[in-house]
């Protein structure tokens, strides 16, 4: 941490005697009064790499936590004692705003427990939108750049100058109140960039005038698909644990059946496989995985297709199961695609697609025990995403199935 970030907060005691006492209503009356200027001082202070949506929200929360929870004593700057200045509700305020502003900005540790203000807030929520302040000009997006290149503490400094026509005596005591450990490096800093105040009460940097824009409808309607498929399997799968069944006889390292019913049946049929004809990816407006044509020369081979479906639904104990980080591994909820069944190096390999993820199964060509079964998740998968799979890996290397757009592939050494 340099020098002049945020120190601990003093404590209470700390303040004189004669300060004046603020209670929870002197507070609320100057929060409510000013609460445009606070939540633009907060946005200002606040650092831009949140991002202007984050950002927006967590000044308008940051404000509306500001106020006291009992009476308390806050001081009053003396050179301006009239008006909003001389308000010991305001003055105390816009310490706390100062204060858990540039608390946001500190980055999180391992060993020590994150405060309050530098975890998204809980409250004010939009869902489905994304909030931001008005587009200024090129002066505005000049200082905006510039102000993130200053740290919190210089940023603060150069905010309540400018916006709050604090001198910078006060602006000092401001700093030092809101635990700022070297407030004189802080001003230094806060004069290296270029004096441009007025640009501070621009719409660009007004976190209450908003325009709104919807998030990634296309992403959120796949996470909605997503979790209904998930729901759906969770509530077949609960169905099919508690019910009795007879067994559909041995599946390769599949596990023993849970039950027989028309919607398992039909997930392990190897011909109810979903198989793309070979040139649908030519005339489709798609370029994901669901135009891939089915390949390799064990497509027919209706026993190992078998085997990989009733392994997928029910891994057995000699089966080894990875799965990359937020990918379900539960059985498929319906006849999947086939995407490629053959031969690679010393094993049988079939690669299965059910719209949410990659599977693939793989097993020894001597028929020793033991298979292995992949998942991934590709939901998201687009043009780039969707170009090559892994079809094996041996002694090093690793050999791919690649889109049936793609025409030449090269290897590039990316240290």
């Amino acid at each position: 941490m340099q020098s002049q970030d945020v120190a601990p907060r003093p404590a209470p005691a700390s303040g004189s005697a004669s300060d004046p006492v603020v209670d929870v209503e002197q507070a609320e009356a100057a929060l409510v009064e000013h609460y445009p200027r606070l939540v633009r001082l907060a946005y200002l202070v606040l650092p831009p790499g949140l991002g202007r949506n984050r950002r927006v929200l967590t000044a308008h929360a940051l404000t509306q936590r500001a106020l006291p929870r009992g009476r308390t004593a806050t001081p009053v700057i003396p050179a301006q004692s009239d008006g909003r200045e001389g308000d010991p509700g305001y003055a105390f305020v816009r310490l706390q705003v100062v204060r858990t502003a540039l608390e946001a900005g500190l980055p999180l540790r391992r060993r020590a427990w994150p405060k309050r203000s530098q975890l998204p807030p809980l409250l004010p929520q939009v869902w489905g939108l994304r909030l931001f302040p008005r587009s200024g000009g090129a002066d505005e997006l000049a200082l905006d750049q510039r102000l993130s290149a200053l740290t919190g503490p210089a940023r603060a400094a150069y905010v309540l100058r400018g916006l709050e026509k604090l001198p910078d005596s006060d602006v000092r005591g401001l700093l030092t109140a809101a635990g700022v450990a070297d407030v004189d490096a802080a001003l230094d800093e806060a004069d290296s960039a270029q004096a441009e105040y007025a640009l501070l009460d621009s719409p660009e940097f007004d976190p209450c005038s908003l325009q709104a824009r919807p998030t990634d409808l296309m992403r959120r309607r796949q996470h909605m698909k997503a979790a209904l498929a998930a729901a759906a399997a969770v509530a077949v799968c609960g169905a099919l644990l508690g019910m009795p069944g007879d067994g559909w006889g041995p599946d390769g390292a599949a596990a023993p059946p849970y039950a027989q019913n028309p919607a398992a049946k039909a997930a392990l049929d190897p011909a109810l496989l979903l198989k793309v004809p070979a040139a649908a990816w030519e005339s489709s407006a798609r370029t994901d995985f669901s135009v891939w044509p089915a390949r390799g020369d064990l497509t027919g081979d209706s026993a190992l297709l078998r085997r990989a479906l009733a392994v997928w639904a029910r891994p057995g104990e000699t089966v080894q199961v990875s799965a990359t980080p937020g990918t379900p591994s539960g059985g498929p909820s319906g006849p999947p695609q086939l995407l490629y069944a053959g031969t690679v190096d010393n094993a049988r390999v079939v690669i299965l697609y059910d719209g949410l993820r990659i599977v693939r199964y793989a097993e020894p060509r001597d028929n020793a025990k033991g298979a292995a079964l992949d998942f991934a998740r590709v939901d998201g998968a687009d043009r780039a995403e969707a170009s090559a799979v892994v079809l094996g890996r041996a002694d090093g290397n690793v050999r791919y199935l690649t889109a049936p757009w793609v025409t030449k592939a090269a290897d590039r050494d990316l240290l």
